[in-house]
């Protein structure tokens, strides 16, 4: 993004400019910089250069060099739009524009062969020179002497070592800019891949530029454009009625797809198990892009045994809409209820449950559930999900409070896990601060006593409910 302000009334003194073109250059090379052993010219000659006419796109690509491993990829600068007196100002608006009173500005290509460039290569030397280059179309698909027309001497040059050429692409006129007055122009810079097809170590292969090997590019660039759009889905440059997807009343620019927001959840723990609830947010998400609700499905994660904190989780479950092709239209019905339940202190509906059985006590477990779309055709891209770590609880499952000491059953009895405890377990760290043992079923004061196998006392401790908040440094760092 440019700012370009007419400020000649803090200088000299106040004078409109007429007919104002801006353009950008730059001395494309695509080489694998890792590997490559050429210095100099020989570094920035092998290039093949082309122009994407209907995506305003001038790209570079490596069409000659001995680097190995080769880099099959494409660079690219684009020029996506500009802001004039509160229009956007593109050729691709020409409709808008017209309608407007204002003339539709050209965006084209210009190149030149660093310092060495003749004729129509030969690069500009002053400013009437560079003016010229951005107000003149520049005439790619003419014919050279050689009988090619200069948009294949481009592609094909950097193949000989003759390809060190400089790529400028310019839009304008902007009819005029008063003293105070801005324009805005936006440039984009991208890279792609050629498809997996067009990879490999045959020059043969480095050479080939074709609406198939810049498929990846392509795409890219279209994205980019329609990241740009933001609200302005039919990019007029103007906010009209139903664009305004954060009803902010502006129009708002670079929006990418987002994943349906992250449902709520609830964790409910019992002796080996962890019941998972979470509501319908994620249902009713809108795209702020599309405007559309696109929700797909629902995903659960939980950590494995005796993972620290940050660790990748792992899927458990996945759950989807039937019946439309995308995921595996499973359903909702295995964790759907018939109706929503709530807990005391807490006023969200929660619509599904999911059982998570198996769980050791006293063993810390992260578990969170996501939800996912199905995906965007206009960005050509697949399913979006959102964060498992913006809703991610740590549980730690175990007995439940003891309401019954004067039983004589195993489940009241006073107890320790893990038991017995081994140093340097799966859950602990290396110092003292990073062990713990867990104890369950003690009254409200209790003196409690740790030993070893031997029955050597390693600790004796003092435990008072009242307070004992259960808080050491083990849970600052697992």
């Amino acid at each position: 993004k440019y700012e370009i302000t007419n400020n000649s009334d803090q200088y000299a003194g106040a004078a409109t400019w007429d007919s104002v073109f801006v353009g950008t250059y730059a001395d494309l090379v695509v080489r694998n910089v890792n590997t490559a052993t050429e210095t100099g010219g020989d570094f920035f000659n092998k290039n093949g250069i082309g122009y994407l006419d209907s995506l305003y796109t001038t790209y570079a690509f490596d069409a000659g060099s001995p680097d190995n491993p080769m880099i099959n990829t494409y660079g690219a600068i684009s020029l996506i739009g500009a802001e004039y007196r509160g229009n956007f100002f593109h050729p691709k608006n020409k409709d808008y524009l017209e309608d407007q009173g204002l003339n539709a500005p050209n965006v084209g290509p210009s190149y030149w062969l660093f310092s060495s460039g003749t004729g129509v290569f030969r690069g500009p030397s002053n400013d009437i020179d560079r003016y010229t280059r951005m107000a003149e179309q520049f005439p790619i698909d003419s014919t050279a002497a050689s009988g090619e027309t200069y948009r294949e001497a481009l592609r094909t040059d950097g193949q000989d070592g003759a390809g060190n050429y400089i790529s400028f692409i310019s839009m304008g006129p902007f009819p005029e800019v008063e003293p105070g007055e801005t324009i805005t122009v936006y440039f984009a810079y991208s890279a792609a891949l050629k498809p997996e097809e067009f990879q490999g170590a045959s020059p043969s292969i480095k050479e080939i530029d074709t609406e198939d090997s810049r498929a990846n590019l392509t795409q890219t660039i279209s994205s980019i454009n329609r990241v740009f759009q933001g609200e302005d889905t039919n990019d007029n440059g103007i906010l009209d009625p139903g664009e305004d997807t954060d009803g902010d009343g502006e129009l708002t620019r670079y929006l990418f797809p987002t994943p349906p927001d992250n449902p709520k959840i609830r964790i409910e723990l019992e002796e080996g198990k962890a019941s998972i609830y979470w509501d319908r947010t994620a249902e009713f998400s809108r795209d702020r892009v599309t405007g559309e609700m696109d929700f797909e499905g629902y995903r659960i994660y939980s950590s494995q045994l005796g993972d620290d904190q940050g660790v990748e989780p792992r899927l458990i479950r996945e759950f989807d809409m039937p019946d439309n092709q995308i995921a595996f239209d499973t359903g909702f019905e295995e964790v759907e209820l018939d109706e929503a339940v709530t807990f005391d202190g807490d006023t969200s509906e929660y619509w599904y449950k999911y059982e998570l059985n198996g769980l050791l006590s006293g063993w810390q477990y992260e578990v969170s559930v996501t939800a996912f779309d199905g995906g965007s055709d206009t960005f050509e891209i697949g399913s979006l999900e959102s964060s498992t770590n913006t809703n991610s609880v740590r549980i730690f499952p175990g007995t439940p409070v003891n309401d019954n000491f004067g039983s004589n059953s195993s489940e009241f009895k006073v107890g320790v896990y893990p038991n017995p405890y081994r140093i340097n377990a799966a859950w602990d760290g290396q110092n003292e601060d990073n062990r713990k043992l867990y104890f369950y079923n003690l009254p409200a004061k209790a003196e409690v006593r740790v030993y070893t196998v031997a029955g050597d006392i390693v600790a004796e401790l003092e435990h008072d409910s009242n307070t004992y908040n259960g808080d050491i440094a083990w849970f600052n760092n697992f």
